[in-house]
């Protein structure tokens, strides 16, 4: 593997690129932590089952990340998803069960990485046991990131199909308060696990010790593609702090309260039709699903972290540099150095291009003329509403937050609508804080509906624009129920 670098991206290119619907998400991000999970996205785990997934873009700056699939990609996914459980709802059980071993190796091979004296090993063994940890990943942990098309596709098959369904019933006001139930998985996410395990571990005369293992099992909890922090104390204390507030956690115990039988009685009320309930069943699996593989990238972040702490130690070279180059670079730092001209280049602004397992990248200005011709910015500030999917129900009113990094905590205040391209774990001091969530993209399966459905506060996802026509300071109106944002007063 090697990335051939690009002085410029040929014109014919550009235009063919320019022809087609692009997905997008704003997230931090830095090439070393996401190439893992990007070169699994078109690697063969994944394209031995969705041939069709074959490109990736990432364009990074100063810990910015924006990664872009083409739509026409993600739609035919979704579609051959679709079609094939409508004919055998067993059809994913083989992709899982092969996904479920390879989440156990992989969680073996991060053990046995994680408990070597890395500082012991040769340079040689060390490249050894990073290009093993790296091949692995994208070689057998690709198959579960065809649920990224279910996420960020701007076809919605399976709501709009609910919605179609309840349209006919003249019941369309439902939708929002039955779909986000009726797709909800009964298994809790690592985070539920992480709180509930917390909490119950404060409550315990072994209070220090079983703290300590709850720290060492989620070590990655904290972890982005854009940069890793530990579980330290003050962490901690912080999230002790908030277990401890009254009703913390109440509303997702109500909300899988008699889960099964009550999803039983709604698709026994509404007379839901089998091609209906198949897809929702769909949905359940896939949400649940989405948060293994986002555990799975967490921790290959919290891995990629350890060795460039290693990196550095044995060539003085700052991880702030290390983390804008790819995995596959890393071994000829070792024997040519790190030129760092190229490196302060691409942290002003790097295209990385992935296509069906060639890697490309454009740096500096060429990079960004790019993405201007892809995502030109929206002008018309105008707009007095915005729509999207209502993932989560409930309307209120409060001043925008704008943040496209989790480390903007101190811009939130409690009640502030959080407005983000997409939300991940990290963001989750953030999401604690919020009235409501405002997306770019995402689906039902996406984090930010996961998890507002949980603390039961409104949330409307795949706005298309809600980053880039709403400002801190507006003063909006969040309705969950019909999936509207309306602009009451601009700052």
């Amino acid at each position: 593997m090697e990335i051939i670098e690009l002085e410029k991206l040929s014109s014919a290119r550009l235009k063919k690129y320019q022809q087609w619907d692009w997905s997008r998400e704003i997230l931090d991000g830095c090439p070393n932590y996401v190439f893992t999970a990007s070169a699994a996205m078109t690697g063969h785990s994944l394209r031995r089952h969705f041939p069709e997934m074959t490109l990736v873009l990432a364009y990074f700056e100063r810990g910015q990340m924006h990664y872009c699939h083409p739509d026409y990609e993600l739609a035919a996914i979704v579609k051959k998803v679709i079609v094939k459980t409508q004919k055998n709802l067993d059809y994913l059980d083989g992709i899982y069960q092969e996904w479920k071993k390879a989440k156990a190796e992989s969680e073996k091979l991060f053990y046995d990485i994680k408990t070597t004296n890395l500082i012991s090993l040769s340079d040689e063994k060390l490249l050894e046991l990073y290009d093993q940890f790296i091949e692995h990943f994208i070689a057998n942990l690709g198959s579960a990131f065809f649920i990224e098309a279910f996420v960020v596709s701007k076809r919605k098959v399976t709501e709009e199909g609910f919605r179609r369904f309840l349209a006919l019933q003249g019941k369309t006001d439902l939708f929002s308060k039955y779909y986000g139930l009726l797709t909800l998985p009964a298994e809790p996410t690592f985070l539920n696990r992480f709180a509930a395990e917390l909490k119950k571990a404060a409550e315990s005369p072994k209070k220090l010790q079983l703290i300590k293992k709850i720290q060492q099992k989620y070590s990655w909890i904290r972890a982005s593609y854009g940069f890793y922090e530990p579980v330290d104390q003050e962490y901690i204390d912080k999230e002790l702090k908030y277990l401890g507030k009254s009703g913390s956690g109440d509303h997702f115990r109500k909300l899988v309260a008699n889960l099964t039988a009550r999803k039983a009685r709604i698709i026994k009320e509404l007379k839901v039709p089998l091609v209906i309930q198949n897809q929702l069943k769909l949905m359940t699996h896939l949400t649940f699903w989405q948060d293994e593989r986002k555990e799975m990238c967490s921790r290959s972040v919290e891995i990629c972290s350890i060795f460039l702490d290693e990196f550095f130690r044995r060539l003085n070279i700052k991880k702030k540099h290390l983390k804008w180059m790819f995995p596959i670079e890393i071994r000829e730092v070792f024997t040519q150095g790190i030129d760092l001209d190229k490196i302060k280049k691409r942290r002003k602004g790097c295209l990385y291009i992935q296509k069906n397992g060639n890697y490309e990248l454009l740096a500096g200005l060429e990079s960004k003329k790019v993405i201007a011709e892809l995502f030109p910015a929206d002008l018309d500030r105008d707009i007095k509403e915005l729509s999207g999917l209502a993932a989560s129900p409930g309307k209120v009113r409060g001043e925008v937050k704008v943040l496209l990094s989790s480390r903007q905590e101190s811009k939130m205040n409690q009640g502030d609508i959080l407005v983000a391209g997409m939300t991940r774990p990290d963001y989750m001091p953030l999401i604690r804080k919020a009235g409501a969530i405002v997306t770019d993209e995402g689906g039902i399966t996406c984090h930010a509906a996961i998890v507002a459905r949980e603390l039961g506060i409104p949330c409307i996802v795949g706005t298309k624009g809600a980053t880039s026509i709403l400002k801190d300071g507006n003063e909006v109106e969040v309705d969950g129920d019909r999936g509207m944002v309306k602009i009451i007063k601009k700052a």
